[in-house]
């Protein structure tokens, strides 16, 4: 597939929660670094961006902010919580169009990217409405250069990796001692399948097995991205 590696290319992970994505991110983090790539990590992206997501809004952005908006309705039940990771889906994008505009970096690395902020934002409920999904992850990845890696890990495994860790990593870890934590992974199994089968086609795609070593995994990532010319097409 040819590839526009003037712009800045989009490295974003999505996978259910304790697969190992903030892991692997931080070790491509490093291999970027000691290959003096020009990369910005999610945290930094969203330190730049100071605009609030609702002033962004009018303009290009008022159609992204009402398909947004019918993309959380309709996961049932409606809930108000939904409108935290509604606008931290819409903070990512806003960042993501300043940093891409400016074209500082050779790469954008998102260990939490678009797709796992539309996963999150049903979390334990199913994606049902098709076409209202459709819409937005058109919209949202309309005109940029991304990789989307799809960071897999089998059930029984995710599973022992969660129960296993002591610290509470993320929202997800209530759950484990209340008995629901098989349902909600349940969940983010077939609403992220869902996702990712949307996407538009000329979005580069990378299935990892997460059983794999991290470096084993950034490798990966890395020669693919060299086999679509990234190294020839960057600036030094």
């Amino acid at each position: 597939m040819g590839r526009n590696i003037s712009k800045t290319i989009i490295i974003e992970l999505n996978g259910c929660c304790g697969c190992g994505k903030s892991t692997l991110a931080a070790v491509l983090g490093n291999m970027f670094k000691d290959k003096k790539i020009r990369y910005i990590t999610l945290n930094n992206l969203l330190d730049r961006n100071r605009t609030k997501w609702y002033h962004n809004l009018p303009g290009k952005n008022r159609e992204l902010g009402y398909k947004l908006f019918r993309y959380s309705c309709s996961i049932l039940p409606v809930r108000f919580d939904r409108m935290k990771y509604f606008k931290h889906v819409l903070n990512i994008y806003n960042a993501i169009e300043q940093v891409t505009e400016e074209h500082e970096y050779d790469i954008i690395l998102l260990d939490e990217g678009i797709l796992q902020g539309l996963s999150s934002i049903a979390y334990q409920d199913i994606i049902c409405k098709r076409e209202v999904t459709k819409q937005i992850i058109n919209l949202l990845y309309k005109d940029k250069e991304y990789y989307v890696v799809n960071c897999n890990l089998d059930y029984e495994e995710l599973l022992f990796r969660i129960n296993k860790r002591k610290r509470n990593a993320g929202r997800i870890d209530q759950y484990k001692e209340a008995g629901e934590l098989e349902s909600i992974l349940k969940s983010q199994y077939k609403n992220l399948s869902r996702l990712r089968s949307l996407l538009p086609k000329e979005i580069e795609i990378i299935n990892l097995d997460m059983k794999k070593e991290s470096m084993e995994c950034a490798k990966d990532i890395y020669m693919k991205m060299q086999k679509a010319g990234f190294d020839n097409g960057r600036k030094e």
